[in-house]
Formats: structure tokens, C-alpha cells, sequence
């Protein structure tokens, strides 16, 4: 099949992506434990350190091998 790009210029492939950080894997809090019962503190600033978290958090849910994942899950 011809080319139909309308443009004469190569295409430029994006350079990758630097390492990521090395993530924390958490334990998961179960069901029945008295930690999910209560709600959590508001998120007022997302930072540096926040964002480490929300990776860290996301690396535990895949860990377990889970769909999803609240903060009180990770304590």
C-alpha cells in the first residue's frame, strides 16, 4: 500500500522515558480491619513525596495482582 503522509519530513520517534523510581510494594489492609472505617485526612498539597505514594500505591495494587486501591488500604 503507498505511503499517504502528506508530509516529506521523517517522522521523529520520542526519546524514552527516563527510569522510574524504585517503588515501594505496601501490604494490603483487609476486610474487617478497623482502619478502613475511618475516613482519611484531605490531600491539600501533591507533591514530590505525593506522587512517590500514588506509584507506590499503584505498584501494590498491581503486586496483588488488584483492580484498584483506596489509601486506607495501604495504612
Amino acid at each position: 500500500m503507498p505511503d499517504k503522509s502528506t508530509s516529506s519530513e521523517p517522522a521523529t520517534v520520542a526519546a524514552p522515558e527516563t527510569p522510574a523510581k524504585p517503588v515501594k510494594i505496601y501490604p494490603i489492609v483487609k476486610y474487617g480491619d478497623p482502619i478502613l472505617e475511618k475516613p482519611g485526612a484531605p490531600i491539600k498539597k501533591f507533591d514530590a513525596e505525593m506522587e512517590q505514594l500514588v506509584e507506590d500505591m499503584f505498584a501494590s495494587m498491581y503486586a496483588a495482582q488488584g483492580v484498584g486501591l483506596a489509601a486506607p488500604q495501604i495504612g
